[in-house]
């Protein structure tokens, strides 16, 4: 299985240096492992020879405006609808289920998982915090952010699960 490299899309009407002729924010560029991101007195552009895709700069973005295509694997386990995610460095095999860091995922891409009636994150990671792309800010602060913002609401939550590589590959095997 070949891994595809996923750039991030950047969405001009959102990201803040569209808005103003001199922006100071510089979230993307702060979490780039890569330095990928090159910010010029008046814009920001990508260095695609650079970025290695690993769409950390995703929820570091305060505007949302950038965004990266990860394909998702749903499974139903136990009447509950699953998304499956591992990480290309985990010891799983690769399949379309894996991506370049589980912490590229931001709340965005969690509430639109929610709210295509997903309840359980299936997650496979290899060593975060020893990964030269390791952030502060990681999944598990987003989903509990994001669980905050649904008990406000009185709406269940999303459940992150890391279980066994035997697990979730059994689950990933089954039908979808």
């Amino acid at each position: 299985f070949s891994q595809e490299l996923h750039l991030p899309e950047i969405d001009a009407n959102a990201c803040v240096y569209g808005f103003y002729d001199r922006a100071d924010c510089s979230a993307c560029v702060d979490a780039c492992p890569t330095q990928a991101w090159v910010l010029g007195d008046e814009s920001l552009g990508l260095d695609t020879e650079a970025c290695d895709g690993c769409g950390l700069c995703v929820p570091a973005c305060p505007g949302g405006a950038l965004h990266i295509h990860f394909p998702w694997v749903i499974r139903t386990f136990a009447d509950r609808l699953i998304a499956l995610f591992c990480c290309e460095r985990s010891s799983i095999e690769k399949s379309p289920a894996t991506i370049p860091c589980i912490h590229s995922l931001g709340l965005r891409q969690l509430l639109l998982l929610y709210n295509s009636g997903i309840e359980y994150l299936l997650i496979a990671t290899a060593g975060c915090t020893e990964c030269t792309r390791h952030h502060s800010s990681d999944i598990h602060q987003r989903t509990e952010q994001l669980n905050k913002l649904l008990l406000e609401r009185r709406k269940p939550p999303i459940k992150i699960l890391q279980r066994s590589d035997q697990v979730w590959k059994r689950i990933f095997k089954t039908d979808e």
